[in-house]
């Protein structure tokens, strides 16, 4: 289990299995690693017990992986006191494009995510800032994706995902960001910060795949 934990409790955005939407005072972002196929039971539950085991406290927004996440990827871009981390852990398994019929030999048992990415800024968002955020990053990812070359299947398109992929963004302390578009300073380093991240990921996943 990878956890991110905050000094101050903030808000964060994300479609989480376990407190997902907007919240506010959160403590603890939870990546859990699990076996595709592990029937351990729903999301909801191998978090809550996951998360118990390990002691954590507080309000704490939680998803899944089936990467390692030993393998995370953390990158930090900075401008002024303005900083954004990302993070991300990796699994290229499940690839999909948007779009694409989910063929039925390919069940899925346990939405854990084969790419889940983080981002964290060190001042206070708007939801409406915060929404957009997740589309740069959204945006970043698909780019990440697109310049592996990876596909969904054999003779189809690229991928832009994998089947279960989360994205959540913290912001929280001094300040207070109404845009995060590209055009902003805030929405530079947002994609600046996921494309480093996602593609280191996506170089190391890539390799150890062809090993």
């Amino acid at each position: 289990m990878l956890v991110i934990s905050f000094r101050r409790p903030c808000q964060v955005v994300s479609w989480a299995p376990l407190h997902g939407g907007f919240r506010s005072n959160v403590s603890h972002i939870v990546d859990c690693q699990v076996a595709e196929h592990s029937g351990a039971g729903t999301p909801e539950t191998v978090l809550r017990r996951t998360a118990g085991k390990a002691g954590i406290k507080g309000t704490f927004v939680g998803m899944l992986t089936s990467a390692d996440i030993q393998n995370y990827w953390l990158v930090q871009s900075q401008r002024g006191g303005l900083r954004v981390a990302a993070l991300s852990t990796i699994a290229v398994t499940k690839l999909a494009t948007v779009g694409e019929a989910w063929p039925a030999e390919r069940p899925c048992s346990l939405n854990s995510g084969g790419l889940n990415l983080i981002v964290v800024a060190n001042q206070r968002l708007s939801h409406e800032a915060m929404l957009e955020s997740i589309s740069i990053a959204t945006e970043a990812k698909v780019k990440a994706l697109y310049d592996s070359e990876l596909i969904s299947r054999p003779n189809r398109p690229q991928a832009t995902g994998t089947a279960f992929d989360c994205i959540a963004v913290a912001s929280g302390g001094i300040g207070h960001h109404r845009s995060a578009s590209k055009h902003t300073k805030l929405g530079e380093l947002i994609g600046k910060a996921c494309l480093e991240s996602l593609r280191a990921g996506l170089r190391s996943a890539d390799s150890r795949k062809s090993d």
